[in-house]
C-alpha cells in the first residue's frame, strides 16, 4: 500500500491539483488529461518540473506522450479524510491514514448549473459531484493487502486489487490466452514483446509512462488477485483511463500519438527474399508469379540492407554493386512491373574502417563503459562484418539519418524501409549518458521514428510505412508490425493466430504476417489454404521466395482455390483501408478480439478463436483438420451469413463446416461491406473506380432513410477519394429495396 505522512492541497488549476506528500519535497499532481482519463503523478519537485524546462526532456516526453492543449475540466472536492477528484464521467477517490486510490464511475450524470452566479455555481458543481459519485462503481483501486509504501529514491511501486472476474488484455504479444492474468512483463527485454497499454472488459485501463524499465506483475502466483506495477523511473507517471475498450483506445492513442495512413502500395500482397538468394533468383520468382496470375505487389529484399553507409565518409547511398550502377532505372523496371520495394536498412558502421574511427573520435556512436565505439559480432543484418551503432539519440546523427533516408526515398520513388532488433546490453550508452533499460527503449523508438519521419515528411497529413519487427512504447505509431515467421503446421497457425490478434489487443491498428516459414517442409493442401483464409482477413502478408511456400508448388485445383483468396484479398482492400483511416483516427485495430469489439457481452471472450473484422465482418477462421468451427454470434444483434445469405439472431451457437473454399464469417446487420473490383495486382486498381459493389446488411444503421451519393472510402494523398454510387452494384437483402432518383440512393424496407 502506498504511505505517505499527509496529503495537503497546495495549489488548484482548472484541469489539475497538486498535494504535497509529508515526504522530502515530493508532490503528487493529479491532472485531468482528457475526458475520462487522469494522470497520476508522483515525485520530487525537481522530476515533475523537468520536462518544463529542459527541452531534450520534454523532446523526450513527446516520443511516448503528445501534449494535450484541451484537457478535461476537474471538481475537487474535499471530504472528511479524502479528496474526489471528478470529472463528467469518471472520477478519483484519494484517502489518507492509510493511502487509497479508486478510478470511479458515476451513477448518474451531474446536472446542469446556473452559470450566471459563480459562486453558487462552484457550490453547484461540488454537490453534483458528491451526488453523483455517493454509491458509485468502482472500476479500479489499490490494495489493502500490502502495507509496503512507495519505494523512494527513484524506484516506486504500486498494488491495484484485481479481482478474479477481471480479464486483463493488452501488454504486448502473446501465442497464449489473452487474458494476461498469471504473466509477468518487462519493459525494455525484447523477449516479452511488450506494449505499455492495459485494459480490461471492466471499464478501465492504464498505461504507465516512462523510458526506464517497468515491471507489471498481473495476478502471478505472488498474489493472484493484484496488479503490481514498478518502475525505474524518477516520478511515477500513470494514466488511468476509464470507458469500454474502444473508447480507451481512442483516448490512449489520442495520448501516444496515432500513426499516419499506410499508402495504397503498402496493400499488396508481398514476396519475402530469402537469405542468401540472389536478386536475379528472387525477381525470377516475382516473375513466375505473376505469369501464373498470382497476385504480388511488393518485393521484400533480405538482409544486408540495400542502403549501405561509405566506409570513407559519412554517406548513405545505395548499393551500386547489388542494384547496378543506375539505381532509379533499376526501381523504376520494378514499378513498370507494378512492384514496390521494401529494402532493409540499419545505422551500422564497420569496424576498422576510416568512418567508425571518425565517428568514434567525433562521439557519433553508441558507447562502451570505457567510452569508445562499442562494437557488435557480425550478423546477418551486416553481411557478418563487425560493427558498431550510430547513435540516434544524439540530435545531428539522428538527422542524417532521417534526412538521407528521405532522399534515397525520392531516389527510389516508393520505396519503404525495415528495421533490426538490436541487443544492447547494460554498459551501452548514448551520448547524454542514457544507458541500460531506458536506451533498450528509446534507441528502437528513434531508429524507427526518424525512417518515419523522412518517408513522411512529404505529404500532409503524414503517410508511409517503416515495416518493423519489435513491439517498442510508440508501436501505434507505426502502424506496420511485421510479426515472425511460424512453422507451417496447424499448431503454428495457430500461434499466428493468437500473436496477430494479441497484437491489435495492444492497439497496434496495423499488423502484417507471412505464409508458413523458409525452409520448411511444405504444408498439406488443407492447411495451406486455411492459413490463406485467415490471411484474407488481415491487415496483410507476404510469402517466402521458395517454390515449396508458393501457390504454384500445388496441384490446379489448390491453386486455383488460393488465386480465389488473393483475389478476394484484393477486392477487400477498399474496405480494409477504410479500416485503417478509423483506426488511424481512433485505434481500433482492423481484426479485433471479442472482449475489445463486444466488451458486455459476458460469452463473448470464451470464443476466442474468431474476430470482427472491421466494424462490419466476423470472421471464425478454421484453425484444425475437422473443418468446422464452433462459432458464437453475439447477443443483441443480428448476423447475415455470407455464403448462405441466411439472417441469424445474436446469441447463439452455431457448428459451422465449411469447404476450402469457404469461412465461417457474418456479416453485421446495420452495417455495410465495400469490395472492389477483380484485380491481378494493384497497378490495375483505378483510384476513380475503387468500389465495385456494396453489400448490405440489413437497413443502415448511419442514416436510415438516405444513403446520399458519396460514400468516403479511404484517405490517401492528403485528399479523401470518393466514389459516387451511379453504377455500383448494390447488393440488398431480401428485406430492402434500393431505388435511385438521379444522384440520390433511397433504400428503404420492402413494404
Amino acid at each position: 500500500m502506498i504511505q505517505f505522512e499527509e496529503l495537503a492541497l497546495v495549489s488548484k488549476q482548472g484541469h489539475s491539483v497538486e498535494f504535497s506528500t509529508g515526504y522530502q519535497d515530493y508532490v503528487l499532481r493529479i491532472e485531468a488529461q482528457a475526458p475520462g482519463v487522469f494522470r497520476f503523478c508522483c515525485g520530487s519537485l525537481k522530476s515533475l518540473s523537468l520536462s518544463e524546462t529542459n527541452e531534450r526532456a520534454k523532446t523526450r516526453q513527446e516520443l511516448s506522450v503528445i501534449p494535450n492543449d484541451q484537457p478535461a475540466e476537474l471538481v475537487v472536492v474535499e471530504q472528511e479524510g479524502s479528496w474526489l477528484l471528478a470529472q463528467k464521467d469518471c472520477a478519483l477517490l484519494l484517502s489518507t491514514h492509510p493511502f487509497s486510490l479508486k478510478l470511479l464511475k458515476p451513477t448518474a450524470l451531474q446536472s446542469e448549473v446556473d452559470a450566471e452566479d459563480a459562486d453558487e455555481q462552484e457550490r453547484s458543481l461540488e454537490q453534483d459531484a458528491i451526488a453523483a459519485y455517493a454509491d458509485a462503481e468502482v472500476l479500479l483501486q489499490t490494495s489493502s493487502a500490502y502495507d509496503r509504501s512507495f519505494v523512494f529514491d527513484e524506484s516506486w511501486a504500486l498494488m491495484l486489487d484485481l479481482p478474479e472476474e477481471q480479464p486483463v488484455y493488452g501488454l504486448g504479444a502473446t501465442e497464449q490466452n489473452f487474458n494476461r492474468r498469471s504473466e509477468e512483463f518487462v519493459s525494455d527485454l525484447a523477449a516479452f514483446n511488450f506494449a505499455p497499454l492495459a485494459w480490461s472488459t471492466h471499464g478501465w485501463g492504464l498505461y504507465l509512462d516512462g523510458l526506464d524499465r517497468s515491471i507489471h506483475s498481473v495476478a502471478t502466483a505472488d498474489d493472484a488477485h493484484s496488479y503490481q506495477l514498478y518502475t525505474d523511473n524518477k516520478c511515477f507517471d500513470l494514466y488511468l483511463f476509464s470507458g469500454e475498450p474502444l473508447v480507451i483506445f481512442d483516448q490512449y492513442t489520442a495520448l501516444t500519438g496515432r500513426g499516419g495512413q499506410p499508402t495504397l502500395d503498402a496493400m499488396g500482397v508481398g514476396l519475402e527474399q530469402l537469405d542468401g538468394q540472389s536478386d536475379e533468383e528472387f525477381l525470377t520468382f516475382a516473375k513466375q508469379l505473376r505469369d501464373h496470375e498470382v497476385s504480388i505487389n511488393t518485393l521484400e529484399y533480405a538482409w544486408p540492407g540495400l542502403a549501405v553507409i561509405d566506409n570513407d565518409r559519412l554517406s548513405l547511398d545505395w548499393d551500386a554493386e547489388r542494384l547496378e550502377a543506375n539505381t532509379r532505372a533499376y526501381f523504376d523496371k520494378l514499378k513498370d512491373n507494378h512492384w514496390h520495394a521494401i529494402v532493409p536498412t540499419f545505422p551500422a558502421i564497420y569496424v576498422g574502417t576510416h568512418l567508425f574511427e571518425e565517428l568514434q573520435d567525433r562521439g557519433w556512436m553508441i558507447m562502451d563503459a570505457e567510452g569508445d565505439a562499442l562494437r557488435f559480432s557480425g550478423t546477418k543484418h551486416t553481411g557478418g562484418k563487425d560493427y558498431g551503432l550510430l547513435d540516434l539519440t544524439y540530435k545531428d546523427a539522428y538527422n542524417f539519418w532521417r534526412d538521407r533516408h528521405q532522399q534515397l526515398l525520392e531516389h527510389g520513388q516508393s520505396l519503404k524501409t525495415t528495421t533490426a532488433i538490436v541487443e544492447l546490453p547494460d554498459e551501452a550508452s548514448g551520448r547524454h549518458n542514457e544507458e541500460g533499460a531506458l536506451l533498450r527503449q528509446l534507441f528502437p523508438t528513434l531508429m524507427e521514428q526518424s525512417l518515419y519521419d523522412g518517408i513522411s515528411a512529404a505529404t500532409t497529413p503524414p503517410e508511409g510505412v517503416v515495416v518493423h519487427d519489435q513491439m517498442n512504447i510508440a508501436s501505434q505509431r507505426r502502424p506496420y508490425l511485421e510479426l515472425p515467421s511460424f512453422e507451417g503446421s496447424w499448431d503454428g497457425l495457430n500461434k499466428l493466430y493468437r500473436t496477430l490478434i494479441s497484437v491489435q489487443n495492444s492497439c497496434v491498428p496495423f499488423v502484417k504476417h507471412r505464409i508458413g516459414r523458409a525452409g520448411d517442409d511444405p504444408m498439406e493442401a488443407d492447411l495451406y489454404l486455411r492459413w490463406l483464409a485467415l490471411s484474407t482477413f488481415s491487415g496483410n502478408f507476404s510469402f517466402h521466395a521458395e517454390v515449396e511456400q508458393l501457390p504454384i508448388y500445388y496441384d490446379e485445383d489448390t491453386q486455383h482455390l488460393a488465386k480465389q483468396w488473393l483475389s478476394l484479398r484484393y477486392r477487400l482492400i477498399p474496405y480494409v483501408l477504410g479500416i485503417i483511416e478509423e483506426g488511424v483516427r481512433g485505434g481500433q485495430p482492423i481484426q479485433s478480439s471479442m472482449p475489445l469489439a463486444f466488451p458486455n457481452d459476458a460469452m463473448a471472450a470464451e470464443f476466442d478463436l474468431q474476430f470482427l473484422f472491421g466494424p462490419a465482418v466476423l470472421i471464425a477462421p478454421i484453425l484444425d483438420e475437422s473443418g468446422c468451427a464452433i462459432v458464437y454470434l453475439p447477443a443483441n444483434e443480428a448476423w447475415w451469413d455470407l455464403n448462405t445469405g441466411e439472417r441469424y439472431e445474436g446469441g447463439q451457437v452455431l457448428e459451422y463446416h465449411c469447404g476450402l473454399d469457404t469461412i465461417p464469417a457474418f456479416g453485421r446487420e446495420g452495417h455495410m461491406l465495400a469490395v472492389g473490383p477483380t484485380i491481378a495486382h494493384l497497378g490495375e486498381m483505378n483510384s476513380a473506380r475503387l468500389l465495385d459493389e456494396i453489400w448490405l446488411f440489413g437497413m443502415p444503421l448511419h442514416n436510415p432513410v438516405v444513403m446520399r451519393n458519396k460514400i468516403r472510402v479511404m484517405q490517401m494523398q492528403g485528399s479523401s477519394y470518393i466514389k459516387g454510387l451511379e453504377g455500383l452494384k448494390i447488393l440488398p437483402t431480401d428485406e430492402l429495396e434500393v431505388k435511385r432518383r438521379g444522384a440520390e440512393v433511397r433504400i428503404s424496407p420492402v413494404r
